[in-house]
Formats: structure tokens, C-alpha cells, sequence
């Protein structure tokens, strides 16, 4: 993100003012790997937080729907309440700090329950894979919560469509943070998006350090 402004100079003398200042954010573009996603691009306000290039969308049905066609992801409107967070200097049970991805679907003022959190497109190389840390909690007594379910979904068409073939579902996911991966070999060559998708019928996920 950028702030320009600009003022004219006539000779050394005579300058204009500078001109109010202006912001712009340049295209996201396609992602080189190996890399390492630590959150550190978050950018906070009251405890909301914004992440540069990824895209945090909801559905009102299940992914079933949207690998069918039927519904798209869609960006929440900004009266329905969600959960998507930063905790600065987060100590991870493995002792590394880092910025949090905490986010969720819990129902204040009917918001969706269905969440998607899509990243930037990545450029697949060689037999790659995503590896993230995750738990799954109730965002109240922080117990885990067995309802719902845990996908890491692929497209390779910037996010237009997703396809039950390029889907995983995660198991095992309880309140400890463990580590999941998903091979990325059969996308070689191709640029593609990951959708961390929350089927939410009670609690939130944390998502930390995905690369």
C-alpha cells in the first residue's frame, strides 16, 4: 500500500504546496515458493485485522454447493459480525512467535457459518505441499468443538470455481495445535489459490504460519 502526493516546481524558489495525499495498492500478483506465511502482513484495529492480497469470504450453504455451482463465496457485509484476528507475538507450543489468523463463523447477528479464507495465487513448482498449524475451539470455554467440519479446497482459476477433486478434508483437528499438510504435486506448473474453509456449527479456527 502506498500514500503519494505531489507539488509542481517551478525553479528552486517557487514550489506549489503538496497536494493531499493520495493511497493505492498495486495488483496482487502470483507467489514464488517455498514460502513462509507467518501473518506478519495483518493489519489491526480494534482487535479487526485486514490481510494484504487474501480474501476472507462466506458462504450461507455448505461447500457441497459450491462445488456443484450452485453458490460462490462471497465477502460478509460489514454489519455481520465474524471473527478474523490478530494476537501480536503469539507463542506457539513450539516456542516461535508469530501473528495469529484466528477466524470463525460464530452466529451474532446471523452471521454465516460457512467461512472461507482464500490466499494469493502461488506459483506450483516440483512436488510441493501447504503445511499449516491449526486447532479448532469454542471461542467461549475454548473446548474444542466436534461439530463442523475442515477443508483445504484448490482452484486453479483464481478462485472462480472449486471442485470436489481439489478438495481435502481435515481430520483430526481438536483445542491443541497440530500440524496438516496437503500435496500440492499434482498442481506442477499450474498458479492456484488455497481455500482454508470452516463449516462452523459452534466454534472458531486458528490458523498459524501456512506455507
Amino acid at each position: 500500500i502506498y500514500n503519494i502526493a505531489v507539488r509542481a516546481i517551478c525553479d528552486a524558489e517557487h514550489k506549489s504546496e503538496w497536494s493531499v495525499s493520495a493511497k493505492f495498492q498495486t495488483t496482487c500478483g502470483i507467489n514464488p515458493l517455498p514460502l513462509f506465511e507467518d501473518f506478519s502482513g495483518l493489519v489491526a484495529a480494534n482487535k479487526r485485522a485486514t490481510l494484504t492480497c487474501w480474501s476472507n469470504m462466506a458462504t450461507n450453504q455448505p461447500i457441497e454447493q459450491v462445488f456443484s455451482g450452485a453458490v460462490s463465496p462471497y465477502e460478509p457485509a460489514s454489519s455481520v459480525y465474524y471473527t478474523y484476528m490478530w494476537i501480536a507475538n503469539y507463542l506457539s507450543q513450539f516456542g516461535d512467535e508469530h501473528q495469529l489468523l484466528f477466524f470463525g463463523s460464530t452466529l451474532l447477528n446471523g452471521g454465516p457459518k460457512y467461512r472461507w479464507m482464500i490466499t494469493p495465487q502461488y506459483a506450483i513448482e516440483g512436488n510441493a505441499s501447504v503445511s499449516f498449524d491449526v486447532k479448532h475451539v469454542d471461542s467461549k470455554n475454548l473446548a474444542a468443538k466436534p461439530e463442523g467440519r475442515f477443508f483445504v479446497a484448490i482452484s486453479t482459476d483464481n478462485g472462480a470455481t472449486w471442485k470436489k477433486d481439489d478438495a481435502t478434508l481435515i481430520e483430526g483437528i481438536d483445542s491443541v495445535y497440530s500440524t496438516k499438510s496437503v500435496s500440492l504435486g499434482k498442481y506442477a506448473g499450474k498458479n492456484i489459490r488455497v481455500a482454508f474453509y470452516m463449516e462452523n456449527l459452534g466454534g472458531e479456527t486458528r490458523t498459524k504460519g501456512s506455507g
